[in-house]
Protein backbone atom coordinates (compact mmCIF):
# COMPACT_ATOMS: atom_id res chain seq x y z
CA UNK A 1 0.00 0.00 0.00
CA UNK A 2 1.46 3.32 -1.02
CA UNK A 3 1.71 6.13 1.48
CA UNK A 4 2.48 8.75 -1.17
CA UNK A 5 1.67 9.09 -4.85
CA UNK A 6 3.84 7.27 -7.37
CA UNK A 7 4.69 9.09 -10.60
CA UNK A 8 5.96 7.27 -13.69
CA UNK A 9 7.48 9.18 -16.61
CA UNK A 10 6.33 7.85 -19.96
CA UNK A 11 7.91 8.14 -23.39
CA UNK A 12 5.72 11.21 -24.04
CA UNK A 13 7.63 13.03 -21.27
CA UNK A 14 4.61 13.26 -18.97
CA UNK A 15 4.42 11.98 -15.39
CA UNK A 16 1.44 9.69 -14.78
CA UNK A 17 0.20 9.49 -11.19
CA UNK A 18 -0.33 5.96 -9.86
CA UNK A 19 -0.54 4.31 -13.29
CA UNK A 20 -1.56 0.75 -14.00
CA UNK A 21 -0.70 -1.09 -17.19
CA UNK A 22 -2.98 -4.02 -17.90
CA UNK A 23 -4.23 -6.55 -20.38
CA UNK A 24 -6.42 -9.61 -20.26
CA UNK A 25 -5.35 -11.59 -17.20
CA UNK A 26 -2.40 -9.39 -16.15
CA UNK A 27 -1.45 -6.00 -14.75
CA UNK A 28 1.63 -4.01 -13.75
CA UNK A 29 1.54 -1.71 -10.75
CA UNK A 30 4.02 0.68 -9.13
CA UNK A 31 4.53 1.24 -5.41
CA UNK A 32 6.46 3.57 -3.14
CA UNK A 33 8.26 0.85 -1.15
CA UNK A 34 8.29 -2.24 -3.41
CA UNK A 35 9.74 -2.73 -6.89
CA UNK A 36 7.49 -2.69 -9.94
CA UNK A 37 5.17 -5.70 -9.84
CA UNK A 38 3.79 -7.79 -12.70
CA UNK A 39 0.74 -9.87 -11.71
CA UNK A 40 -0.60 -12.64 -13.96
CA UNK A 41 -3.73 -14.70 -13.34
CA UNK A 42 -2.98 -18.39 -12.83
CA UNK A 43 -5.73 -19.02 -15.42
CA UNK A 44 -3.70 -17.17 -18.05
CA UNK A 45 -1.24 -18.91 -20.33
CA UNK A 46 0.83 -15.73 -20.69
CA UNK A 47 4.47 -15.71 -19.61
CA UNK A 48 5.97 -12.69 -17.83
CA UNK A 49 8.78 -12.18 -20.33
CA UNK A 50 6.30 -12.26 -23.22
CA UNK A 51 4.09 -9.58 -21.65
CA UNK A 52 7.02 -7.27 -20.94
CA UNK A 53 8.44 -7.76 -24.42
CA UNK A 54 5.06 -7.05 -26.04
CA UNK A 55 4.77 -3.69 -24.28
CA UNK A 56 8.42 -2.81 -24.92
CA UNK A 57 9.43 -2.73 -21.27
CA UNK A 58 13.14 -3.29 -20.66
CA UNK A 59 13.77 -4.62 -17.17
CA UNK A 60 16.13 -6.17 -14.69
CA UNK A 61 15.87 -9.94 -14.08
CA UNK A 62 12.45 -10.96 -12.77
CA UNK A 63 12.17 -12.07 -9.14
CA UNK A 64 9.30 -14.46 -8.47
CA UNK A 65 7.17 -13.26 -5.56
CA UNK A 66 4.61 -16.08 -5.23
CA UNK A 67 0.90 -16.77 -5.59
CA UNK A 68 -1.84 -14.76 -3.90
CA UNK A 69 -5.46 -13.83 -4.47
CA UNK A 70 -5.75 -10.71 -6.65
CA UNK A 71 -8.60 -8.84 -8.34
CA UNK A 72 -8.55 -8.19 -12.08
CA UNK A 73 -10.48 -5.41 -13.78
CA UNK A 74 -13.99 -4.91 -12.42
CA UNK A 75 -14.13 -8.39 -10.87
CA UNK A 76 -15.41 -8.47 -7.31
CA UNK A 77 -13.75 -11.73 -6.35
CA UNK A 78 -10.17 -12.78 -5.85
CA UNK A 79 -8.39 -14.93 -8.42
CA UNK A 80 -5.16 -16.81 -7.78
CA UNK A 81 -2.30 -14.98 -9.47
CA UNK A 82 1.47 -15.19 -9.68
CA UNK A 83 3.59 -12.09 -9.33
CA UNK A 84 7.10 -10.95 -10.16
CA UNK A 85 9.15 -7.96 -9.03
CA UNK A 86 11.56 -6.11 -11.31
CA UNK A 87 12.97 -2.65 -12.03
CA UNK A 88 12.16 -0.83 -15.25
CA UNK A 89 15.07 0.28 -17.43
CA UNK A 90 13.21 2.43 -19.95
CA UNK A 91 10.25 4.77 -19.92
CA UNK A 92 6.75 3.35 -20.24
CA UNK A 93 4.84 3.69 -23.49
CA UNK A 94 1.69 5.63 -22.52
CA UNK A 95 -0.50 3.62 -24.90
CA UNK A 96 -0.20 0.72 -22.43
CA UNK A 97 -1.29 2.79 -19.40
CA UNK A 98 -4.87 1.68 -18.84
CA UNK A 99 -5.55 3.61 -15.61
CA UNK A 100 -4.00 6.56 -13.79
CA UNK A 101 -4.98 9.31 -11.35
CA UNK A 102 -3.81 12.24 -13.43
CA UNK A 103 -0.93 13.68 -15.42
CA UNK A 104 1.50 16.26 -14.08
CA UNK A 105 4.66 18.14 -14.98
CA UNK A 106 7.57 17.52 -12.65
CA UNK A 107 7.53 21.10 -11.33
CA UNK A 108 3.87 20.61 -10.32
CA UNK A 109 4.69 17.64 -8.07
CA UNK A 110 5.73 18.39 -4.51
CA UNK A 111 5.71 14.94 -2.92
CA UNK A 112 5.87 11.41 -4.21
CA UNK A 113 8.00 8.61 -5.58
CA UNK A 114 9.35 8.92 -9.12
CA UNK A 115 10.08 6.25 -11.72
CA UNK A 116 12.06 8.09 -14.38
CA UNK A 117 14.47 5.80 -16.24
CA UNK A 118 16.94 7.49 -18.59
CA UNK A 119 16.04 5.43 -21.68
Amino acid sequence: MSLVATYVRATDGKFYKDPILSGRGWFICFDDDDPVELVISCRSKKKPEGILEKIGMEHTPLRYRGIAGRMFGKAIKFTDAESWFFEIENRVNPKFITEHDGIAKKNEIHQGVFYDPIK
